[in-house]
């Protein structure tokens, strides 16, 4: 994504660390019960063992390098919805104001550790740090194919040269913008288990997006939405996904949202509000 809070990294505002472990791990384990994939049975926000391997350490190793560069890129972005021009941004800038921060990455790592999904879609690459711990997560599944779209192609370009030297060149990155490489890539994957929303935060695209990933998804595929509270427009359309009839399972974790999309067996929607 490209969008930027005043005043803090993106993602948590000033929660404690304390209250992060707890809302994301009530997430991983309140989706527990929808997955027969078991994860260790270890405190679930724990380090697991395959997070304390090389895997995920060089992607943080990055993170950080990216942090430090003075390197600066230069084009138009989508983050509105529009494109800019002449926008002209330093690396670590980009990457300390709209990469998910590590913590949230953990949390859709073990999602699609817990899911498998046979297709991934993430709707804002930028830099590649989030792309990365989807496509380790597959890596590691054995299977699974991660598409992700990004609007502006100087980040396109850091986001392949990113994954290109952490050994993930399986990404299928799509320099597009949201409206038009959306439904273009739906229409080549056919079936969608599993999706990470991450830019473009307009009520109407946003609901929109929504809508085309939901009838492209398979019985019980995941939805993550990202910054569902960053504006009053972003927590209606979060309200509206949450009560689509094909949605049998929501997750509420203030900042991120969860759905659950046509869960074989279920009798009615069920509502977790995860709160620290």
């Amino acid at each position: 994504m490209h969008l930027r809070r005043k005043t803090q990294g993106k993602g948590n505002g000033r929660m404690s660390r304390f209250a992060f472990r707890r809302r994301a791990g009530r997430l991983v384990h309140v989706l527990r019960a929808h997955d027969a994939a078991e994860l260790p049975s270890e405190h679930l926000f724990a380090p697991l063992e395959e997070e304390r391997g090389s895997e995920v350490s060089r992607i943080e190793d990055l993170r950080k390098e990216l942090l430090s560069s003075t390197a600066t890129i230069s084009d138009f972005h989508f983050g509105s919805g529009e494109a800019v021009a002449s926008r002209v941004t330093r690396v670590a800038h980009e990457c300390r104001y709209s990469s998910v921060p590590a913590r949230w990455c953990r949390v859709l790592f073990r999602l699609v550790r817990k899911r498998r999904p046979a297709t991934c879609i993430e709707l804002g690459t930028n830099l590649g740090i989030s792309s990365a711990y989807l496509a380790v997560g597959l890596k590691l599944n054995g299977a699974g194919r991660l598409f992700t779209i990004e609007g502006s192609p100087s980040l396109t370009e850091c986001a392949k040269r990113n994954l290109t030297l952490l050994g993930l060149d399986d990404v299928q990155i799509v320099n597009s913008s949201f409206e038009t490489g959306l439904p273009e890539t739906l229409q080549e994957v056919g079936s969608v288990d599993f999706a990470f929303v991450d830019g473009h935060h307009d009520e109407r695209a946003t609901l929109d997006y929504a809508e085309m990933i939901m009838k492209a998804s398979s019985k019980g595929a995941i939805l993550v939405f990202d910054d569902i509270r960053w504006s009053p427009g972003m927590a209606r359309a979060w309200k509206q996904i949450a009560a689509d009839t094909s949605v049998t399972a929501v997750y509420d974790c203030y900042d991120i949202g969860a759905v659950v999309v046509r869960e074989p067996g279920a009798t009615g929607k069920e509502f977790t509000r995860i709160r620290a």
